[in-house]
């Protein structure tokens, strides 16, 4: 089976020599997966930083412990997860919301990993029951934010 890279022809046989894809090919590939990636994960709010991250860092100040640091992991991935979910719901170039899923899933995975170190190292669940309203508002929220109503009162308050 062949495949058109550019004007070259890359040939799976590997039976026979083919033109390969130069070094600067593979470069240009690489740096535009990576731009891609960046685009999608990256948030574009700059205000959201330091809402998102300054309770983490004064809660870790405060009081730290590894259970607050894996909290503080998987508040981290929920936060970079927000751009993917977006483009991976609204995009209508299936590439692009394919490689939202894919940062989606390591999101949610790192995410999942970093909770479930905060709960072994806590020992017990017990403080998982004070996520509930937290988990709650982010529900709400990013209900409105995929209708685009992000900016809505109720979206805004949870």
């Amino acid at each position: 089976m062949n495949k058109t890279f550019g004007e070259k022809l890359v040939s799976d046989d590997r039976s026979r020599a083919a033109p390969a894809i130069s070094y600067l090919e593979k470069k240009a590939i690489n740096y535009r997966d990576h731009t891609e990636w960046r685009e999608i994960a990256w948030p574009k709010e700059h205000g959201s930083w330091s809402l998102a991250f300054e309770p983490i860092a004064f809660g870790l100040i405060a009081a730290p412990s590894a259970g607050g640091a894996g909290l503080a992991v998987a508040v981290a991935a929920a936060f970079f997860a927000r751009q993917p979910l977006r483009v991976a719901f609204r995009s209508a170039d299936a590439d692009r919301a394919a490689t939202a899923r894919a940062a989606l899933g390591v999101c949610g995975a790192i995410a999942g990993l970093a909770v479930l170190g905060a709960v072994l190292a806590a020992g017990s669940l017990a403080w998982v029951v004070w996520l509930a309203p937290v988990a709650a508002g982010g529900a709400v929220f990013i209900g409105h934010d995929l209708r685009n109503a992000g900016r809505e009162v109720l979206a805004e308050v949870a």
